[in-house]
């Protein structure tokens, strides 16, 4: 269902979710946080997402490294970025990235990012996700706000 919920609240939630299980895996995430808006979403589908997404970045970094997340507003739009420093991946797994069971991972079903995409568009929002061999990877989230903006 949709409602009315402040984004920076549902990505703290999250963020807490993960916090011990980083710390666990050597992982530090820091965090950048700017304009924090409203948006009109379903809470627990844009957990999912974000959820989705630092399991990833998680996963990039099997011997520990940095997930760096950023907030804010550009062009009415609430953008939170995921960037980690792992393995990166090639042009090719990146062009494939969301076709439903297409996966590098040993377990994984491919899935994941494809459910991401989907409730992307639900939400009227654009996922862009950009990949280095070596170097890492940005997941960058862009839901539309709503009506009022908060500020943090």
């Amino acid at each position: 269902m949709f409602k009315l919920e402040n984004c920076g609240e549902i990505l703290e939630e999250v963020l807490h979710l993960f916090a011990i299980q980083a710390s666990l895996g050597g992982i530090k995430m820091t965090q950048c946080f700017g304009r924090n808006a409203t948006i009109l979403c379903d809470r627990n589908q844009i957990k999912q997402v974000f959820l989705n997404i630092l399991k990833n970045a998680m996963e990039a970094l099997p011997y520990g490294g940095n997930i760096h997340i950023q907030m804010d507003v550009e062009d009415e739009y609430q953008r939170v970025t995921f960037t980690d420093n792992g393995s990166g991946m090639t042009e090719d797994v990146l062009r494939r990235i969301g076709e439903p069971f297409h996966t590098t991972k040993p377990d994984g079903n491919g899935l994941g990012i494809m459910i991401v995409h989907r409730i992307m568009e639900s939400h009227n929002g654009r996922i862009v996700i950009r990949s280095e061999e070596e170097r890492g990877t940005s997941v960058e989230i862009r839901l539309p706000v709503s009506g009022q903006s908060l500020s943090n």
